[in-house]
Formats: structure tokens, sequence, C-alpha cells
């Protein structure tokens, strides 16, 4: 059975300080990383609740994008 969460990638951190949201998709021991196209800097990443702070000025519509992929 596969499972998923969504992942802040902060190994890749772009001239802006922002940081690719990825869907991680885990099946047994394997897993692969989708893309969101998404990019978040890390102050605005709540880490807990899994999506985007209010303070970022485009957060519902991440949070919607990110809930749609999941």
């Amino acid at each position: 059975m596969a499972t998923a969460k969504i992942v802040l990638d902060t190994r890749r951190k772009n001239t802006q300080n922002n940081y690719p949201l990825y869907l991680r998709i885990y099946h047994g021991a394997d897993f692969r990383n989708i893309s969101l196209k998404l990019k978040v800097n890390l102050q605005h990443w709540h880490k807990e609740e899994i999506k985007v702070n209010r303070k970022h000025q485009n957060a519902t519509r991440f949070n919607n994008s990110i809930q749609k992929k999941l």
C-alpha cells in the first residue's frame, strides 16, 4: 500500500531563500518525489501542520494546491 506526504526540501535553496515543495510517495521501502512547482521560504512553512503560514501572500492558493495534490 502506498502512502504520501508533503515535504519541504531544505537541501535545495534558491537565491531568494525559497525551498521547493514535493509530494513524496512511499511504496514499501521505495519512494518518489513529485515536484509541486511551489517554492516557500522556511519562515512561511508550518512543519507540524504541513501547510503554508498565513503570513505568506499566497498562502490560501498554495494550501489549496497542496490539498488537491494529496
